[in-house]
């Protein structure tokens, strides 16, 4: 019994958004039921489910939580990453995915970092 249940306990792993370049970044999302941040001063755009944030330099901000992998938990279904000389734009789960930290071997990395550089 011990066993069983020992086996059926995933990991719970933050998932993040990490700005390590020098100036401010503004994110714009698209959120799913898995987004939260109870510190996040955040704002609301016109469109259903749209809001808008900033990360300051050098910092990072948390936007969920997934039990497990994190395909079934992503906190936001689009986002948009606008920084001084680029734009960043996934409008799909797979698009999204492929924006988190990966591992030497190309799997992503735990915890979720999604990192702009």
């Amino acid at each position: 019994m011990i066993g069983i249940l020992i086996q059926s306990c995933d990991p719970n792993y933050p998932v993040s958004i990490n700005n390590q370049t020098e100036s401010e970044i503004k994110i714009q999302t698209k959120k799913t039921l898995k987004f939260w941040n109870e510190n996040l001063d955040e704002i609301e755009l016109t469109e259903k489910d749209w809001v808008e944030f900033k990360i300051e330099p050098n910092k990072s901000l948390k936007c969920g939580m997934t039990i497990g992998g994190l395909k079934n938990d992503l906190p936001f279904s689009e986002i948009l990453i606008i920084t001084e000389t680029d734009t960043i734009r996934a409008e799909n789960e797979n698009q999204i995915m492929e924006l988190f930290d990966k591992t030497f071997f190309g799997n992503i990395e735990t915890p979720y970092v999604l990192t702009v550089e």
